[in-house]
């Protein structure tokens, strides 16, 4: 009884229960017939002291604890992909998609409008970013899955050892005849802890120990653990295995909800999403490559990239207060290929420099004249006019040419009539 109080709190404990049997009579003779034999009671004696425990009870509770441990991995890993996507707020993809048509309404109606176009440029290259993002959170997040599946075998492994650890404390008890009941309380807790993470089945032996079942194989087998193991797929990331390298299945549980996450879900919303990009590109690259640049140039895509892993604008330019363009970047891949333009304060281009550091250099004179050019290889090429302002020698840097009437230089000076 006092047991049982002492108790009341603890987690696992189960009530005791004392089971009274009678002892041995005395043979005397019966107090009211004197002469004859007779017997007398000597009381009870505690004969063995069991648990309150129904095992299909405990059956029943541990599939459900299966079932809760796969759907609560399954809620936690679906919590954080809302937050993710963070839908609907003003940076999620969808209404950055609404911006994004909406900005070619307004071309549409002034498609001359270098702020029109400036602001379409800057939707498309919001929601290319917001895309990339959202795809390559889900793929950390799925790398993060893939952590908690290491773990969780881990914490399988723990348990499984622990119980076999009891399973031989129990047998040197029970060897006696004795009921290990504190002991069983704590290894039945150990196996509710076990079925939240894994759907597992149990058999008791007669010597009191306890059989765990993963799947068709034995995780705890008496005093001996079968530890399970994690191996790297060819795809990088975890599965577990059998020490003999067979794969482990589990249909319930924490560990079978990570894994539905990490290999179905998450690819499945990765796949979603990259088909929302790849239609986009194609749509879009289709209808901008049919039309014509303010400077005529048609054929030219919109989108970079194949999908959601890579999408980006395929040209970016940007402007100065003059209107003039200060640099014009290529989306390759995850390289920015960035031409720079610089100009004196009379608008005019004075330099280039191409992605690769290069510089190609211009100068002019008082009229407005491009009297020389440096290029990528400091090679300079110098203009001569005449008084009227045509050109009418190109110094290369290894050649020296005058401009003929048509206009086209030649190699040597005309001779003099």
């Amino acid at each position: 009884m006092n047991h049982n109080i002492a108790n009341a709190n603890t987690p696992g404990y189960s009530r005791q229960i004392a089971s009274m049997t009678t002892t041995s009579p005395y043979t005397v003779p019966m107090m009211n017939r004197m002469q004859a034999a007779g017997q007398l009671g000597s009381g009870v004696v505690v004969a063995s002291v069991d648990r309150a425990r129904d095992t299909f009870i405990d059956r029943r509770l541990r599939g459900e604890l299966s079932t809760q441990g796969r759907w609560e991995s399954a809620r936690d890993s679906l919590d954080q992909v809302e937050a993710l996507f963070g839908e609907p707020s003003a940076s999620s993809v969808s209404t950055l998609i609404d911006r994004f048509w909406q900005s070619w309404q307004e071309l549409a109606n002034s498609p001359s409008d270098r702020a029109v176009r400036a602001n379409l440029i800057e939707q498309a290259t919001s929601l290319a970013d917001a895309i990339k993002y959202d795809y390559n959170q889900l793929s950390a997040f799925r790398q993060e899955l893939d952590r908690q599946i290491v773990l969780t075998t881990q914490q399988i492994n723990d348990l499984a050892s622990r119980i076999a650890s009891l399973n031989a404390q129990v047998a040197q008890v029970e060897i006696t005849g004795q009921n290990a009941n504190d002991l069983a309380d704590q290894r039945d807790l150990l196996l509710d802890e076990l079925s939240k993470l894994a759907k597992v089945g149990t058999i008791v032996s007669p010597n009191g120990m306890v059989q765990v079942f993963l799947g068709n194989r034995l995780l705890v087998d008496g005093m001996v653990g079968n530890p399970l193991k994690t191996a790297t797929r060819s795809d990088g990331l975890a599965e577990v295995r059998w020490p003999d390298g067979s794969v482990a299945s589990t249909s319930d549980g924490a560990l079978s909800g990570l894994v539905e996450q990490r290999d179905v879900v998450l690819p499945g919303l990765m796949s979603d999403l990259n088909a929302v990009a790849a239609n986009l590109i194609t749509a879009v690259n289709a209808a901008h490559s049919s039309g014509f640049g303010l400077d005529d140039s048609t054929g030219r895509s919109f989108f970079a990239g194949s999908g959601a892993a890579d999408i980006a604008v395929e040209t970016i330019f940007s402007y100065d207060p003059n209107d003039n363009k200060i640099s014009e970047t290529l989306k390759r891949g995850d390289f920015d290929l960035t031409t720079a333009y610089s100009y004196d304060n009379f608008n005019r281009l004075i330099s280039v420099t191409d992605p690769e550091g290069f510089t190609e250099s211009y100068s002019y004179d008082t009229v407005g004249n491009k009297i020389s050019s440096t290029d990528k290889r400091g090679a300079r090429t110098d203009f001569v006019y005449d008084l009227a302002n045509r050109l009418i020698k190109t110094i290369l840097p290894e050649l020296e040419c005058y401009t003929s009437g048509n206009g086209a230089p030649t190699p040597a000076r005309p001779e003099s009539t």
